[in-house]
């Protein structure tokens, strides 16, 4: 593995580390919205998948919309099929 590689692999310990710390809490004013916070870097889960699963079994879904409206939030709610999916292709 190339020594890029082996500090990716580094870092995401760390922050797995870190925000293994906090817990996901519901937002009271939004049903079905979920909140990480309490750390600076608490929307660097986005990284983590165990994290993002964490939070579809707290919701019962197989997917999220993810919002990080500032620096140490992240926030999750169930992807709605009425969301129109949009894919980046050539």
């Amino acid at each position: 593995m190339s020594r890029s590689g082996q500090t990716f692999i580094s870092l995401l310990a760390a922050l797995r580390q870190r925000l293994s710390q906090l817990d996901w809490v519901p937002v009271a004013e939004h049903e079905h919205t979920l909140i990480l916070a309490g750390d600076f870097n608490a929307a660097e889960g986005l990284l983590l998948p165990e994290r993002l699963q964490e939070a579809q079994a707290l919701l019962g879904v197989t997917a999220l919309l993810a919002y990080t409206p500032k620096r140490g939030v992240l926030l999750v709610a169930p992807m709605r099929p009425t969301i129109k999916r949009v894919s980046c292709r050539g």
